[in-house]
């Protein structure tokens, strides 16, 4: 697939203009990672997993870390598993089903196994609502 043109836009993730997103952008994501990710050994969260084609392209440059993919739609999980197995990364866990807008698919914040970093690629920022005390919310979504 050429990186030159892209394929006609479709923003569900196993398809070809992902494809061709995904590995446009990897690298500098890479970047940005290398100098945001913790250093010691820990737990990261992926958001959005989509097809893992992130996850799969930096989990071997983090030895040192272990990556947990979620999404909302289990129907990318045999794709998710089948490239962390062609790619051989022993460090990425078997997808889980998480969906922001319902509780009880979210993690326990006090659990032990908490992580240590989450990042999320596959969305789109919508908005940013500023909110009381200086703080701020995000409103993500697909497509």
């Amino acid at each position: 697939m050429s990186t030159d043109r892209p394929p006609p836009l479709n923003p569900h993730p196993l398809s070809d203009y992902v494809a061709w997103a995904g590995n446009r952008n990897r690298e500098p994501i890479l970047g940005v990672l290398k100098e945001k990710l913790p250093k010691a050994s820990g737990r990261v969260l992926e958001m959005a997993s989509g097809s893992s084609m992130h996850i799969n392209f930096f989990a071997p440059h983090f030895d040192h870390l272990h990556f947990h993919p979620t999404d909302k739609d289990q129907e990318v999980f045999d794709n998710i598993k089948q490239l962390t197995a062609d790619h051989g990364n022993d460090n990425i866990a078997d997808p889980v089903h998480l969906d922001l807008t319902d509780p009880e698919t979210w993690f326990n914040p006090g659990d032990e196994n908490a992580f240590d970093a989450i990042f999320c690629i596959g969305m789109v920022l919508k908005e940013i609502i500023d909110m009381p005390a200086n703080n701020f919310s995000m409103i993500f979504g697909r497509g």
